[in-house]
């Protein structure tokens, strides 16, 4: 298990970095020590780990909310994070929808041999989130609320109507002003 977190960990710093979530101060390090300074850009293991555990923190909290509505709970959840090429391809394949989309939610039944619960994968259009990002708020909140919508779909939400989009967009940003951003 210890090698798979850590493969995780390494994934998410990385994507996280890639997508310019993190870097050397999200935790505010500015040497790896006293004999090695940062460069600009480069991502600290320590600051790595600081971002990995916000994002952690982040998802555990979504999935606690949607699990209440999705009647079980949640044993893995992949976050895919993608652009628009590869959204719209995951939306034709998936969906049979072409065009790029914000997020795509899958639900899977558990694999023999692994424990009972519910399992789901997000891909996440990290271009969509980029452009739509309102400039008030910094780029990784609304790729947060972009997680906390897919994870609102696996929950069993929807916004095919109006009303339904109001709910699920009132819900995701009470969850959002619950974590820290």
């Amino acid at each position: 298990a210890a090698p798979v977190a850590l493969a995780g960990a390494c994934l998410a710093a990385c994507a996280l970095y890639l997508f310019g979530m993190a870097d050397n101060d999200v935790a505010g390090a500015k040497t790896d020590g006293p004999e090695r300074p940062i460069p600009a850009g480069e991502l600290s293991l320590f600051a790595g780990r600081a971002a990995r555990n916000v994002c952690l923190a982040a998802a555990a909290f979504f999935a606690a909310r949607s699990a209440k509505r999705a009647g079980g709970v949640w044993r893995e959840v992949t976050v895919v994070l993608v652009h628009d090429a590869a959204s719209d391809e995951a939306h034709r394949a998936i969906m049979g929808v072409d065009g790029a989309t914000d997020v795509i939610t899958q639900a899977f039944d558990a694999m023999p041999g692994e424990p009972a619960g519910l399992y789901g994968e997000l891909v996440v259009n990290v271009d969509q989130g980029l452009r739509a990002c309102p400039a008030r708020w910094p780029k990784k909140k609304e790729l947060l609320l972009y997680v906390a919508h897919g994870m609102d779909h696996l929950g069993g939400a929807d916004d095919h109507s109006e009303r339904d989009y109001r709910a699920m967009r009132r819900r995701e940003l009470a969850w959002l002003k619950e974590i820290t951003c």
